[in-house]
């Protein structure tokens, strides 16, 4: 049968043919930005993810992977792709056609023709030869409209889980957990390490275990795979174990603390408390096993936090004890609370400092304060008008005290005819406290 040749119908149909190409043109970029279940279009370029619960990736150019359109004459047509087939001069031909499951199209004049697995070109090869077997003068086009047979299958922690398809894109890995909203995380657990997460490749018969950490560290690397047609993609969060430290002794919460490859000795003094004035920080330990570990805590109350007893690695189950400390001062006669109070081993206790502790009352003759230390055996005692420096500021009298040091403070000089009971019995109290026996 011969068709007369190409007329200003024929230019026409050219024309809508053009138009068309530039329509599916458009469709394959919203195809390949947009997911089919209606879910925000993606950026061309995408960021490496951060992990957080629901969080989307930052934006940051020194990590951002680049989404690559391909070329629609090299991909293999599947079902579910959109072809349109344009026939000049022969309109019973002109169809959309959705290509099925069986991979082949029942088209008018030419019959069945196999589509699946071949590229547009391919397909319009096979048609134009079928054409010409029966027609003059017709010439066949078949542009791609839509392509849904590139998909991908994500699972796990992911915002969107499921299906994604690919369009005409060329997709890397990164690229995909943001095609899927970015990671997420469980209430339980809302900030997660990207170390933390077990991503799975299935590729056919390979199975790939991926390491998302070094790929967001470095998502320019050949790790930050390009993902191909029918991968799926798993990811899980990966159990943690549990591992703890104990800490006992002068310590406001002694008990069990979880630590981390990250804890410090001043992020479990954040959850026990600090040590109390009465411990002995110089002489704690780290005990693992059969070993005991000298722990020095006095450099932490200094102000520097670089030191190495802060770099210190604790193990599973490692007990730290911090001891009580031995040195002590003592407060004495007429204050609100007498005895032996803890020496800090981090720093110095004034003579002012001392009376705080012990409590100051009226009774007490704070013009006349004792200091006394022994130096050499022999007792020294130094008399220190306490009224007067605080009078008139004259802070280079605030004796500083140093270990088993004694303040003792005598009662107002009164009129009397008697001492006190109290007053009869202070040398002999106070003698006894020295270690020195009056009989």
């Amino acid at each position: 049968m011969i068709r007369p040749n190409t007329s200003w119908i024929t230019v026409g149909r050219l024309a809508l043919s053009a138009f068309t190409l530039v329509s599916a043109t458009g469709s394959v970029f919203a195809q390949a930005t947009t997911p089919q279940s209606g879910k925000p279009a993606q950026p061309a370029a995408q960021p490496a993810p951060q992990v957080g619960a629901g969080q989307t990736p930052k934006k940051d150019s020194q990590t951002r992977t680049s989404v690559r359109v391909m070329d629609d004459a090299s991909l293999p047509l599947n079902a579910g792709d959109v072809i349109q087939i344009v026939a000049d001069n022969y309109p019973m031909l002109d169809t959309i056609q959705t290509i099925p499951g069986v991979g082949k199209l029942l088209l008018p004049e030419v019959g069945e023709i196999e589509i699946a697995g071949k590229t547009v070109k391919q397909v319009q090869d096979k048609l134009q030869a079928a054409i010409d077997k029966n027609f003059n003068n017709i010439t066949v086009h078949v542009l791609l409209k839509e392509m849904h047979s590139r998909k991908v299958s994500v699972s796990g922690f992911l915002l969107h889980p499921g299906s994604l398809d690919m369009g005409t894109s060329e997709y890397r890995f990164l690229d995909i957990i943001d095609f899927a909203g970015g990671l997420v995380a469980p209430v339980s657990r809302p900030y997660p390490k990207p170390g933390e997460y077990r991503v799975v490749l299935y590729r056919q018969s390979e199975v790939l275990v991926l390491d998302l950490e070094d790929i967001v560290k470095h998502p320019e690397s050949p790790k930050n795979l390009v993902i191909q047609p029918g991968d799926r993609l798993s990811f899980e969060l990966m159990p943690v174990a549990i591992h703890q430290i104990h800490i006992l002794g002068q310590i406001p919460r002694e008990g069990a603390y979880p630590i981390d490859s990250f804890t410090t000795v001043l992020s479990l003094f954040g959850m026990s408390g600090y040590p109390n004035t009465a411990s002995a920080l110089s002489k704690a330990y780290v005990i693992r096993g059969n070993d005991k570990i000298p722990f020095d805590l006095r450099p932490l109350l200094t102000g520097s936090v670089d030191t190495s007893v802060n770099k210190f690695k604790f193990a599973d189950e490692d007990i730290i004890y911090i001891p009580e400390s031995k040195l002590t001062f003592m407060v004495w006669g007429q204050v609100g609370r007498q005895g032996n109070f803890p020496f800090p081993e981090a720093g110095k206790v004034s003579l002012l400092e001392a009376l705080n502790v012990a409590g100051q009352i009226p009774a007490g003759d704070y013009k006349k304060v004792h200091v006394i230390r022994t130096v050499d055996g022999k007792q020294k005692d130094t008399l220190v008008n306490v009224d007067e420096m605080v009078r008139k500021g004259k802070m280079a009298d605030n004796v500083p005290l140093q270990p088993n040091d004694i303040v003792w403070i005598g009662p107002k000089s009164k009129k009397k005819w008697f001492p006190t009971f109290q007053e009869l019995f202070m040398p002999i109290s106070l003698m006894n406290m020295l270690g020195l026996r009056p009989f």
